[in-house]
């Protein structure tokens, strides 16, 4: 394809934008040339920073005076291609692609209401047991661009990765295990004495250190895990990218099932997750590593907090002694 003028928009969340990150690559894949653009929000943009893939990043913060110059900057842009791979209905992508008005668009068009897409993706409904990064890539079909895999793609933001190195320097860490606590919601997260059981273990069996990280909100269960483990350090992360930067250099990762996932996912880290056993959230967001395992909860419908120590004990000593070999 000629080279083209793109927009991609990505306004939900961290983990959201970072699924959406295969199309960046595959545009540019197709034409190196393709100026590419991302529509990010005030909430996940930061994960983008220094993107590889990425000539221009936008950021609607949707406060009234910074948004009146991004309508303005948008309107004037002129875009070619404009995707929206978001795959349900939504207000602010109906408005943006107006706004846009590019020649090809591509996005979700409610069956009642005119279309405001030329081409329209499949909806969630069509697409149940698909990866999201699988299909957030099929929006490019109606371009014809072929993509060469669906794995998400970040890069670590410099002042991210020095703050890490100081921070791991100050309490002689060279390696060790990258430990997310907290879940987006209460459904995703796994009781304090649990992960200390946990951690006891593998550091008995494995003499690791753990770099623990968390929401502020999730403070008193950090601590609380730090009482009771000696092996683990809380590494009180500024913000997503300084969390993304201590993924990229973990040896293994552990965590609930949340935007650590994908960001593990991107850097093609060995992770042992723990997901509620619900069917289409499983499929839709479990991690693409080539050396993963995942920990449903044991029976249909349960969340995160009913799976066992052992079980994920059990996945753990399979994901070690077998290296290298991708369980999906």
């Amino acid at each position: 394809m000629n080279p083209q003028k793109i927009m991609v928009v990505a306004l939900g969340r961290i983990g959201d934008l970072v699924l959406a990150t295969p199309i960046l690559q595959a545009l540019k894949e197709d034409n190196p040339a393709h100026e590419v653009h991302l529509l990010a929000g005030r909430n996940n943009y930061q994960v983008v920073r220094h993107h590889p893939y990425i000539d221009r990043l936008h950021v609607y913060t949707k406060r009234p005076l910074s948004t009146l110059k991004l309508l303005y900057r948008l309107r004037r842009a002129r875009f070619d291609i404009w995707i929206d791979p978001k795959d349900h209905r939504s207000t602010e992508s109906r408005f943006f692609a107006r706004l846009g008005a590019a020649r090809i668009s591509i996005g979700y068009n409610d069956t009642d209401k005119p279309r405001v897409f030329t081409h329209s993706v499949k909806p969630h409904a069509e697409q149940l047991g698909v990866h999201a990064s699988v299909r957030v890539l099929q929006a490019l079909k109606p371009l014809e661009i072929a993509s060469g895999g669906a794995r998400p793609v970040l890069a670590v933001v410099p002042e991210a990765e020095q703050r890490l190195v100081a921070f791991l320097k100050q309490r002689a860490i060279s390696t060790y295990y990258f430990v997310n606590i907290s879940g987006a919601i209460p459904d995703r997260t796994w009781p304090t004495e649990k992960w200390i059981a946990l951690l006891n273990a593998i550091a008995q069996e494995d003499e690791v250190r753990f770099v623990l990280c968390g929401l502020p909100r999730d403070r008193a269960q950090a601590e609380q895990i730090l009482r009771h483990t000696a092996s683990a350090t809380l590494y009180p992360a500024p913000s997503i990218i300084d969390a993304a930067a201590a993924v990229a250099r973990a040896e293994l990762i552990l965590t609930v099932d949340t935007s650590i996932v994908h960001i593990a996912s991107a850097f093609n880290k060995p992770i042992v997750s723990l997901h509620a056993n619900i069917y289409r959230e499983y499929t839709k967001y479990r991690p693409v590593s080539d050396q993963a395992r995942c920990v449903r909860a044991p029976a249909e419908g349960a969340m995160v907090c009913e799976i066992s120590v052992d079980q994920v004990l059990h996945e753990y000593r399979s994901l070690k002694a077998a290296p290298g070999k991708h369980v999906p």
